[in-house]
């Protein structure tokens, strides 16, 4: 019996040290960034993704985008444009989700943008007429 202890035993305090060694962090930031320009009264949106890691086997990757614009409106279009009512600062907010990819779900930070040039005859006009 004193045999069998002196063989385990060594090997068990080898395979303890080694299960205590640090696994390297992921360190890649996935960030999907909002890009905007002006184009008269109106505001294209670009989302700027990470590059999409396809999964063998599976369909075409793809990103999915929820898009909030600041004024209670919101667009699921991979590039929407849209054109604000009122001059304002707004926050714009984007959700970009990876679909048939290896990776994260990349983040996105929500990004301000100062709206000036609004078109006046979009207004909002109530009508009593059906």
């Amino acid at each position: 019996m004193k045999h069998l202890i002196a063989i385990i035993l060594p090997f068990f305090a080898v395979a303890f040290c080694y299960s205590q060694e640090n696994i390297a962090k992921d360190t890649t930031q996935r960030i999907a960034r909002i890009e905007h320009k002006f184009e008269g009264n109106q505001v294209k949106f670009t989302p700027n993704a990470p590059e999409l890691n396809q999964i063998a086997g599976a369909p075409k990757a793809f990103y999915t985008n929820y898009w909030e614009f600041g004024d209670g409106t919101y667009s699921k279009e991979n590039n929407p444009t849209k054109t604000y009512k009122k001059p304002d600062e707004y926050e714009v907010r984007l959700w970009a989700t990876n679909n048939y990819d290896t990776g994260k779900t990349p983040t996105s930070r929500p990004k301000k943008i100062k709206v000036t040039n609004v078109d006046e005859s979009y207004n909002e006009k109530a009508s009593m007429t059906t």
